[in-house]
Formats: structure tokens, sequence, C-alpha cells
């Protein structure tokens, strides 16, 4: 099974200022991403086939609500929640892991 791999804003906007955006469909194919962030990286990051734009389909926990995230963050968290494999990448660290019970 592979892996869907959420991504936020930050690593998105950071690899288009050095111009290695496709470096990023290389390593993941494709990179899912909330409302929130597809609205945050609009100015800086291209439209792209293998960047998906994929809507919450429950709302955002009270645990993510209550950490202080950034829009995109929170949601990029809440939609990764709901795979049984994701990996989320947020400006701070790549989570991963699998969860069989999903």
């Amino acid at each position: 099974m592979s892996a869907v791999v959420v991504a936020d804003a930050s690593p998105l906007i950071a690899f288009q200022q050095i111009g290695q955006l496709q470096l990023l469909r290389t390593m993941f194919g494709e990179l899912t991403v909330s409302p929130a962030v597809a609205r945050q990286i609009l100015p800086t990051v291209p439209s792209a086939p293998w960047i998906v734009e994929r809507r919450l389909t429950q709302p955002i926990a009270p645990l993510v609500l209550r950490a202080n995230l950034g829009a995109g963050e929170g949601e990029a968290l809440s939609l990764s929640r709901f795979g049984r494999t994701f990996s989320s990448w947020t400006r701070e660290r790549v989570v991963a892991w699998q969860r069989p019970w999903a």
C-alpha cells in the first residue's frame, strides 16, 4: 500500500522558491493538500496536476484545534488522520505512521 502524503504550505513554497518543486513530484508522486493549504500556496506555487486539493470530510479534531496551529497546518494534520497510511509534512517535521485499525 502506498502512503498518502499530505503537505503543509511551507515545504511547497520553499521548494518553489529554490526552483526544486518538481523534486517533490519525483519523491512522492502525488501530494495532497487541504483547502487552507491550497489558498496559502496559490500566489507562489503554480497549479500542478500532482498537487491535489482534498476537502476535509470530518471536522478538525479538538486536540488539533487546541494545538494553536495555523489553518493550513491544522487542516493538513486533520486530513492526514483519516487514511490507513499517511505522511504529513509541515515545516517542522515529517510525521508518518501506519494505522492498522483504520
